[in-house]
């Protein structure tokens, strides 16, 4: 056993005070720090890792937290607690596909693909939605208003209300210009 700065050897080696080491050091075993003793990185003290006896925590000071993998088609998994005492996946950057995945309770919900997203189950929205373009297959539910501007075609079953003009057709009305039924202009009967 061997004791710098201290009497005591209680451990193969005891070092007290400031230690520093050139060239790489290798443990076999586990590194235990306390809570609350952090592993400083950094010539300025810029990150860090530490446990507070709750919570591990990551600090940077300086810049970003990256997380990389560089291992070929592989994956960066985040997991947390699943509710009933297991872990489960929430979030996939996958490394073979190039997708983006969030899950719920491990479900996978939203996928990122080369053309956009996917969504898998119910979407709500508490402000606009804003597109260029929507392909709806099965029914659209519209509650209130339905607002619709420059638009050449409209294919509506039930009572349409039209700010101008109203062009039915397949036997149906074609009004142009008028908005009562004073300038009602009806052909082809």
């Amino acid at each position: 056993n061997v004791g710098i700065g201290t009497d005591q050897t209680p451990d193969k080696l005891n070092v007290r005070g400031n230690s520093s080491f050139v060239g790489v050091t290798t443990f076999s075993g586990n590194i235990n720090l306390p809570d609350s003793v952090s592993a400083v990185f950094g010539t300025d003290d810029d990150g860090s890792i530490k446990h507070n006896g709750t919570n591990l925590q990551i600090f940077e000071t300086t810049g970003n937290i990256q997380i990389t993998n560089f291992a070929n088609d592989k994956d960066v998994d985040v997991r947390s607690d699943d509710g009933s005492g297991g872990t489960t996946l929430y979030f996939k950057a996958d490394g073979s596909t190039g997708e983006a995945l969030l899950y719920h309770y491990g479900t996978e919900k939203i996928k990122t693909t080369s053309t956009g997203a996917s969504v898998t189950g119910d979407l709500a929205a508490s402000g606009n939605v804003t597109g260029v373009a929507a392909t709806f297959t099965g029914n659209v539910t519209v509650e209130g208003v339905l607002t619709y501007e420059d638009v050449k075609n409209v294919d509506a079953i039930g009572i349409v209300t039209a700010r101008k003009g109203i062009k039915a057709l397949a036997g149906g009305a074609n009004i142009v210009d008028g908005t009562t039924t004073d300038n009602l202009n009806v052909t082809g009967i």
